[in-house]
């Protein structure tokens, strides 16, 4: 008889307090699945998001260093129409030290002064009041006097919006926009806000070219 009821016992199902229990560890299971492929997601963005940023950065040092080739003399070779970037420092080439601050972009052929891009380097399309992606680079730069009439340092910071900034555009008047206050004093050189942007900060050199182009 006992061997009947321990036979008995063993094919009896799972109890209530066994099915809650498992159903617990299967719920806290799949939320730690849900919560660690959303995180995986954010940080695949992110890094999307900073690689767009540095090539955007390369890119315009790159541009900063192209202008330089036309940097043969002193400041009459920095003009708007010969070297835009550089054209900023002006006659203070010749001045030791001299820094001309965090500057926008300068309107170069389509595209207006301190108009934001995306990571195409195009333009981003949009009419102003529309809450910006957090995709949109803005790009500042800033030119550094190291040695007078011969060796400067161009720095470029680009910045964008951080997931869930929800920061409005600002109208530069008609559908045009611009980087504005919000992402960092874009157009006065303010430092970026971090609350509601990243940033990425690269950095190089400009010799003056002694061959004369």
């Amino acid at each position: 008889m006992s061997r009947l009821r321990a036979m008995r016992r063993k094919q009896d199902g799972f109890t209530i307090v066994e099915i809650m229990m498992a159903i617990v560890v299967f719920l806290t299971a799949a939320v730690g699945m849900v919560a660690f492929e959303h995180a995986v997601m954010r940080s695949n963005s992110s890094s999307n998001d900073i690689t767009s940023a540095t090539f955007i950065g390369e890119f315009w040092l790159e541009r900063g260093r192209v202008e330089s080739l036309l940097w043969n003399r002193d400041a009459t070779d920095l003009t708007i129409a010969r070297a835009p970037l550089l054209a900023s420092v002006g006659t203070n080439v010749g001045a030791a030290n001299y820094s001309t601050g965090w500057l926008y972009l300068p309107a170069l052929g389509s595209r207006a002064a301190a108009a934001p891009l995306n990571r195409y380097l195009e333009t981003w399309p949009g009419a102003a009041g529309v809450v910006r992606d957090y995709a949109e680079f803005c790009i500042q730069y800033r030119l550094t006097v190291l040695m007078p009439n011969e060796l400067m340092r161009m720095e470029v910071r680009v910045v964008w919006f951080k997931q869930g900034a929800g920061v409005s555009r600002a109208s530069a008047g008609g559908t045009a926009w611009t980087c504005d206050a919000v992402a960092g004093s874009m157009l006065t050189g303010g430092a970026p806000d971090i609350r509601y942007v990243n940033t990425v900060q690269l950095a190089t050199t400009l010799w003056r070219n002694q061959v004369q182009r």
